[in-house]
């Protein structure tokens, strides 16, 4: 089998690639170890190397309290377009909260209740745990 990574005509592994190039650098190589995936039930065990191994999406600008927080890129989020509800996110050791409304030029998401951080935050989705799961369920 050839290795994964196929980069500028040239084969590598995972750790081949992040040290030829920098990219990749929060991946792992593992077995997620899911619940059963054979019944699609891609939850993770709880000893998977996944669980609390994600990366946050931005992170706060700045210290603060109140309804109006700037992070560094609101861009993975939505307030919803006057469509539906907006996202929940999760601001540091807060609970989760909704978004109502964000202004992507200034990156100033409005939440509906108070809440506090400090600079440099981890924002993500809601989780449990340390911090976000890898992959494409929350947790």
């Amino acid at each position: 089998a050839h290795p994964p990574y196929f980069w500028n005509g040239l084969r590598y592994t995972l750790t081949q690639f992040q040290a030829a190039t920098g990219h990749e650098t929060h991946s792992q190589s593992a077995d997620p170890r899911f619940a059963n995936p054979s019944t699609n039930d891609f939850t993770l065990q709880s000893t998977s190397p996944a669980v609390d191994a994600g990366t946050f999406l931005t992170t706060t600008v700045g210290s603060g309290s109140g309804t109006s927080l700037t992070v560094a890129d609101a861009g993975y989020f939505m307030d919803g377009f006057g469509l539906v509800t907006g996202d929940m996110i999760q601001v540091g050791s807060n609970s989760p909260v909704q978004i109502t409304s964000i202004n992507y030029g200034t990156n100033a998401i409005t939440v509906a209740r108070s809440i506090s951080w400090t600079n440099g935050q981890g924002v993500s989705l809601p989780y449990s745990g340390a911090r976000p799961d890898m992959g494409a369920r929350p947790g």
